[in-house]
C-alpha cells in the first residue's frame, strides 16, 4: 500500500519536484546550496529524501539562493520557461532514471543510449525533443528564475532541419545577441514591449545563419 502511495504521488508534479529540479539544474551541489543558505551542509540533501516541507523562513532562504520564487514552489505559477518543461519531463519519470535524465539535460557525459531511450519512452517524448529541452536548459540566457527573456523553440527547426545538427556554441551565441539587439531597440524607443516569440524566433535563425555562415568561411 506504501509503494502504491508513493508511486501515485509521483504522477502529479509537487513542490518536491520544483525545488529538486531547481537544485540539480543550479550547477550547485547540495551541500553548497545547504551552506549558502546558512544551513547545515546536509540539509538540503536529507529535505529532499525525507520530502518534509521546510518552514516558510528556510523556504525564502532555498528560493533565494535557487533563485526561484516561493510562490512557484507552491503552486507552478508564473510558468518558469526553463525549469517547468523539466519538472513535467521529471514527473513522468521512475526514480531510476532521475539521474540520467538530469545528467543529460546538463550535458554530462554519464548518459548511456539505453537510458536515454528508456527516459524518451517512459515520458513519452521525442529524441528530438529531448535535445531542444538539453538547449532551453544549457542557455546562458534564460535563469532559474521568472525571466523575461522568452524563447520559442519554434525557431529551432527553422535553423537546420534538425535540433541534433544545431551548433550549440553558435546557437547560444545568436540568441544572447538577438537579446542584446531587443534591449538595445528598445532603450531607443523602438519597442515599447518585449518582441513576439515569432518576430524573435526569426531573428535568432537569421543570426544563427550569419554567424554559422562565417564560422563555416573561416571569418
Amino acid at each position: 500500500m506504501l509503494i502504491c502511495t508513493r508511486y501515485k504521488a509521483r504522477m502529479g508534479v509537487t513542490w518536491l519536484t520544483r525545488i529538486t529540479v531547481a537544485a540539480e539544474l543550479s550547477g550547485q551541489t547540495k551541500a553548497d546550496i545547504s551552506k549558502s543558505a546558512g544551513f547545515g551542509v546536509n540539509y538540503v540533501s536529507q529535505m529532499l529524501k525525507d520530502g518534509k516541507m521546510p518552514s516558510v523562513g528556510r523556504l525564502t532562504k532555498l528560493c533565494t539562493v535557487l533563485n526561484i520564487s516561493d510562490g512557484w514552489v507552491f503552486s507552478g505559477t508564473p510558468r518558469n520557461s526553463r525549469l517547468d518543461p523539466v519538472v513535467e519531463l521529471i514527473a513522468k519519470l521512475p526514480k531510476a532514471l532521475e539521474k540520467a535524465a538530469y545528467s543529460y539535460l546538463t550535458n554530462r557525459a554519464d548518459v548511456t543510449p539505453s537510458e536515454l531511450a528508456q527516459i524518451s519512452d517512459h515520458a513519452k517524448i521525442s529524441l528530438d525533443e529531448l535535445r531542444r529541452l538539453q538547449i532551453i536548459t544549457r542557455d546562458p540566457a534564460h535563469t532559474l528564475g521568472v525571466t523575461s527573456r522568452e524563447f520559442s523553440t519554434e525557431a529551432l527547426p527553422d535553423l537546420n532541419g534538425s535540433a541534433s545538427d544545431i551548433d550549440h556554441e553558435v546557437f547560444s551565441a545568436a540568441l544572447e545577441e538577438a537579446f542584446e539587439i531587443e534591449e538595445a531597440m528598445r532603450d531607443r524607443g523602438v519597442l515599447t514591449s518585449s518582441a513576439s516569440s515569432e518576430s524573435r524566433s526569426k531573428m535568432i535563425a537569421l543570426l544563427y545563419a550569419k554567424r554559422m555562415a562565417r564560422k563555416l568561411s573561416g571569418i
